[in-house]
């Protein structure tokens, strides 16, 4: 559930993040900030802990991949933040989020 809930608040972060651009600011701007907070700091730390107690070379090897894969998604929502957070422009934003939940994509799949 600790690797789900950060993929989930990506995700819907996102989706709030198109509705804002489509012209419906209010409250999804500050949906999407919140959301993306959350996800990225609750991201890393699971993972993290839960790659370091595989014992097996096998799936360690494979977990690796996992590992690189979803923690390169987290400083790119964490910018993310930082662009929302500044009030940046938003074609940035949207771009990161496609960058972003392409990642986690293949991680969930990788982890799936």
């Amino acid at each position: 559930m600790l690797v789900v809930l950060p993929m989930g608040l990506w995700v819907f972060s996102s989706i709030a993040d198109l509705i804002a651009a489509a012209g419906w600011t209010n409250p999804w701007n500050d949906l999407a900030l919140y959301t993306m907070g959350g996800g990225v700091v609750s991201a890393a730390a699971p993972g993290l802990i839960d790659f370091f107690y595989i014992r097996d070379a096998k799936s360690r090897a494979s977990g690796l991949y996992y590992l690189i894969v979803n923690l390169s998604a987290t400083p790119i929502f964490a910018f993310k933040v930082y662009l929302r957070a500044t009030r940046r422009p938003r074609r940035v934003a949207l771009t990161l989020s496609i960058a972003g939940l392409t990642l986690i994509g293949i991680g969930g799949s990788l982890g799936a």
